[in-house]
């Protein structure tokens, strides 16, 4: 059998076809948190009301992304932005502002953050620990993609980890984040089948359970934070393409 002689050329063609597909593949990705917005309703221990929050990341005239996470009334005021730039599938933070206000009682933080990250090159935060550093609402959107990602190689099992630094209140902290179950929950969506996330942490008055849907591209659907005998509840009310 006489084999056929591959030329350079053709090497140099099918590695561009790869990574021109690769390159599709993480557009298509970080798209499902850009094309996509949501509403929840947020229900708290000791505040007698049902609040509406807005949770979406919008695009900027350049490269960056502003997260965003926010409600207000007379008596609660949330204001929560992640801004960050997007590289194949990793969200890479710059920048990091919260404002929460609640009976009168007003927390404030905020940081900016100097990567050390080369653009030009493929990177991914999945699975790894250490190489990226989030705030908390951009590891929210980390573990979004990471779940995307992996879930189109292979299903997501119970067990399954992933891990990521964040900047937490002046230090830099381990998020883990463990799929316990996989549960069918009610909503305002209707019936969802969802992954139950735990957030591992070390204080065992603290808890925080994430509901993320693969039907709406593993976008939360529900979480539930226990802190310091004070319970909060975020339920979603609406999930839409954005025009």
């Amino acid at each position: 059998m006489k084999l056929r002689k591959i030329y350079p050329k053709y090497i140099i063609l099918l590695l561009a076809a790869i990574l021109v597909s690769s390159q599709i593949d993480a557009d298509t990705t970080e798209l499902a948190i850009i094309e996509y917005g949501a509403v929840y309703e947020l229900k708290m221990s000791k505040v007698p009301l049902r609040i509406e929050i807005l949770r979406e990341v919008t695009a900027t005239d350049g490269q960056k992304k502003i997260a965003v996470f926010k409600a207000s009334s007379a008596f609660f005021e949330i204001d929560q932005k992640s801004t960050f730039t997007l590289n194949r599938g990793e969200i890479v933070s710059s920048e990091y502002f919260y404002k929460k206000r609640t009976l009168g009682k007003t927390d404030r933080q905020s940081f900016t953050l100097a990567q050390d990250i080369n653009l030009s090159e493929p990177t991914s935060a999945r699975g790894k620990f250490g190489e990226n550093i989030f705030d908390k609402l951009s590891v929210q959107y980390q573990l979004q993609l990471d779940l995307i990602q992996e879930s189109e190689e292979e299903e997501i099992k119970v067990g399954r980890s992933f891990s990521y630094r964040v900047q937490d209140k002046g230090s830099l902290k381990p998020y883990k984040f463990v799929v316990a179950s996989i549960d069918k929950i009610d909503t305002k969506l209707g019936a969802l089948r969802a992954l139950r996330i735990i957030r591992e942490r070390r204080k065992e008055n603290r808890s925080t359970i994430l509901w993320l849907a693969p039907k709406y591209k593993y976008t939360l659907v529900k979480m539930i934070q226990r802190e310091k005998g004070k319970n909060w509840q975020l339920d979603i009310k609406g999930w839409s393409k954005k025009r």
